[in-house]
């Protein structure tokens, strides 16, 4: 054996025996302690937002994921009034100066997001500043005429919600039309929405025949599915209910609410492949809480027929609580950043993310708005 060889066996054992201690390690930690307790989602969503809190003080970057957890921030404050949420999320926005990731000139939806955040705030406490970004952004792809942007359907999400609150704040029809012309070009041009299925692929990638499960089935990912649907319920929070998209989007929540019910696992969760059970099966939360979140929110604004959908979102929200809260109130099972079933495998329960913590904030405060029994404590009210 050559010196090189020498050396390169050396360093073969060192990396293996490190990937056997490694492995040990990871073999000896034990899972988090489950929480166990009441599901009044009230308490819920302050175990939950006080846990992130508590873990993460400094209110962190702009960019996309950290915005969807003040977006669930934000729900949260509206739901329970606790000043320090808001606190919070004004923090953020001055610290980052009402910007946007990338500028004001910047196209990318994942940069609008924080811009809803802004516009929450606004309606609040409304002050120009607090809108100059976001509305500069929006305005020059209004007038750029282009409606392509929208490729991949965690962008309804993002950016969606942006213009129907900015028409919302300014009254110019111009940000709703623009909205929905966006939302058109991914759901036909770009052929994202699957009429037979009623849900969505990801993006053009992933379109059947040209992407499948090992099994041969569609790829129907369940978070960006929750992505579609609860862009759908935040578009529509701030349309008129006359507007002239407002139906539109109402028969797309209802026609995607009725292919998922029926995907709905015993424990009440949504699995990461929503086309094929088997393909990485296990629960994970931040697809079924964008889902919770608007179906609580189409049976409260009467887009869905209550009868019928009550106890899909109690179960969801009870498979929530009971199978992916560690016993502080961190969010487990949720995926990773990515694009489909398979991204950031495998989903265990020591798995969160900010914008998991924001997606079930959404549900815990879309199904406080609902008022139902949850047995919670007088307390509990704010």
């Amino acid at each position: 054996m050559s010196p090189a060889d020498h050396a390169w066996h050396a360093r073969w054992l060192v990396g293996l025996a490190a990937g056997l201690l490694a492995t040990v390690g990871c073999a000896a930690e034990e899972p988090p302690a489950l929480r166990v307790g009441t599901a009044c989602p009230e308490v819920v969503v302050r175990e939950v937002n006080d846990a992130w809190l508590a873990s993460h003080p400094s209110p962190g970057d702009n960019k996309w994921a950290r915005a969807v957890y003040f977006i669930g921030n934000m729900a949260a404050y509206e739901a329970v009034a606790e000043p320090r949420y808001l606190d919070h999320a004004l923090r953020w926005a001055e610290q980052h100066g009402w910007q946007l990731h990338d500028g004001p000139s910047t196209r990318n939806a994942d940069d609008h997001t924080a811009g809803q955040v802004y516009l929450a705030l606004h309606r609040i406490d409304p002050r120009a500043e607090r809108l100059e970004a976001i509305r500069a952004s929006i305005d020059a792809v209004i007038a750029s005429g282009e409606r392509g942007d929208w490729s991949w359907v965690d962008a309804l999400f993002m950016a969606g919600p942006a213009f129907a609150a900015l028409g919302e704040a300014t009254g110019d029809p111009a940000y709703a039309r623009a909205m929905v012309e966006l939302y058109r070009d991914a759901k036909t041009r770009r052929l994202l929405f699957e009429p037979a299925a009623g849900l969505w692929y990801r993006d053009g990638h992933y379109v059947y025949p040209f992407a499948m499960t090992p099994a041969g089935e569609p790829v129907f990912w369940s978070r960006g599915n929750g992505w579609v649907i609860a862009s759908l319920a935040l578009m529509l929070d701030h349309l008129p209910a006359d507007a002239p998209e407002a139906a539109e989007l109402r028969d797309m929540l209802a026609t995607m609410a009725a292919a998922l019910a029926p995907l709905q696992r015993d424990d009440g969760l949504w699995n990461v492949s929503l086309g094929d059970p088997e393909d990485f099966p296990g629960p994970e939360s931040s697809g079924t809480a964008l889902v919770t979140f608007a179906l609580a929110w189409g049976i409260r604004d009467g887009v869905l027929d209550a009868a019928t959908y009550i106890p899909v979102v109690e179960r969801a929200w009870r498979g929530l609580v009971e199978h992916t809260l560690h016993a502080d109130g961190t969010v487990g099972y949720v995926q990773g950043v990515g694009e489909r079933p398979s991204s950031s495998q495998p989903v265990e329960l020591a798995s969160t993310r900010d914008f998991g913590v924001g997606a079930v904030l959404l549900a815990g405060a879309a199904v406080h708005a609902l008022d139902l029994d949850w047995g919670c404590p007088v307390s509990a009210s704010p």
